[in-house]
């Protein structure tokens, strides 16, 4: 179905380009609509965007295909179901998942209140979990959340080689961001312009929890392991942000 036809400033007449919605979409939706209301479904994870078939096959998806998971809220479909991040979902409800677009199309086209199976790759492993899908608050979704930045004071910092600046998890810290006990290597208190760092979406206040799948408990960790990293190759990280745990892909150029 069109739905807008593109006209350029310069003339009145249209020039041949056209938006259309896909017609799949407008079967769902207009029962829905004619009930007076849209109905989406939600699992309660995020996904990496910047995810790449090599960094798939670096988690141990053969076929470099699927979604990563950056995040899981604790109280969620996905997070009761025991999702992770860093989970790769490969399948969806019996189908392949091919990326992160079509994994977030498929969980909003599906009937909040249904159980489906979902299979993920973690630890090279595959298995499979039953999440029932929730229902999406399109208010709250509209409406965004605000994020906050935390603005570190100067302690014994280190620059780790990708573009940011690490120091340790003072007890002020780790209250201030409810850090789990006994978990993170270090905190990043600055982030350069087009680097790694700032490509990946790292800010700082975010607290380093994890590299390459290995617990880190200090700077010297975490600089350690992100400079045995070849160049070129993916770099896991397990994050603390925002009172939850977020997983992310970098590349060391």
């Amino acid at each position: 179905m069109n739905t807008a036809i593109y006209t350029s400033q310069a003339q009145s007449s249209n020039i041949g380009i056209g938006f259309a919605t896909p017609i799949n979409t407008l079967k769902d939706l207009v029962p829905q609509l004619r009930n007076g209301k849209v109905s989406r479904g939600v699992i309660g994870v995020s996904v990496d965007r910047r995810f790449t078939p090599e960094a798939a096959k670096a988690l141990g998806v053969s076929d470099g295909r699927g979604a990563l998971l950056a995040s899981v809220s604790a109280g969620g479909p996905a997070g009761r179901a025991g999702l992770q991040p860093g989970d790769v979902i490969v399948e969806f409800n019996g189908r392949p998942v091919v990326d992160n677009t079509e994994l977030v199309s498929m969980v909003v086209a599906t009937k909040p209140g249904s159980t489906v199976p979902l299979t993920v790759v973690r630890d090279k492993q595959r298995r499979t979990l039953n999440v029932t899908v929730d229902e999406l608050d399109l208010e709250v979704e509209a409406g965004g959340r605000a994020a906050s930045e935390r603005a570190p004071e100067a302690a014994e910092r280190t620059a780790t080689g990708f573009g940011m600046t690490i120091e340790p998890i003072t007890p002020e810290i780790a209250r201030e961001t409810e850090l789990p006990r006994n978990r993170g290597g270090a905190v990043i208190v600055s982030v350069e312009r087009n680097s790694p760092a700032s490509n990946t979406g790292l800010a700082p206040g975010d607290i380093i929890l994890e590299v390459n799948r290995q617990a880190v408990t200090n700077p010297s960790q975490v600089t350690r392991a992100l400079q045995a990293a070849a160049p070129g190759t993916p770099v896991f990280m397990l994050l603390w942000r925002g009172g939850q745990e977020l997983f992310v892909t970098m590349a060391r150029r």
